[in-house]
């Protein structure tokens, strides 16, 4: 069971814990969707500059160049996005089940 402790003003600054069961579990899935979406963000943002030199809007070296920068960024980008995602996931998993080990050894 994992604890989020917040410091909240009732009255006279008392610590109020508040328990939420599955709150590290959210956060990892929420992670791991928003490298999803970030990956298809830049997968569009290279799509749409290969676009613009296919359609003609653009014409000679810059074309050349735009299209080069277009193919360089969907090599170096493609996949980064949705891997840091998967390790943050990875990673509070492995927090959640550190903390369930320490709890179980402290109860």
């Amino acid at each position: 069971m994992a604890a989020l402790y917040e410091s909240c003003p009732f009255g006279e600054n008392e610590n109020v814990i508040v328990i939420d069961d599955n709150y590290t579990g959210v956060q990892a899935g929420v992670h791991e969707t928003a490298g999803v979406k970030v990956e298809r963000m830049i997968q569009g943002y290279v799509d749409t500059l290969k676009a613009l030199v296919e359609s003609g809007g653009v014409e000679g070296k810059t074309a050349t160049k735009l299209y080069e920068f277009a193919e360089t960024a969907e090599q170096l980008l493609k996949g980064a996005a949705s891997e840091i995602g998967s390790k943050k996931k990875c990673c509070m998993e492995k927090f959640l089940e550190e903390i369930d080990v320490a709890d179980e050894e402290i109860y």
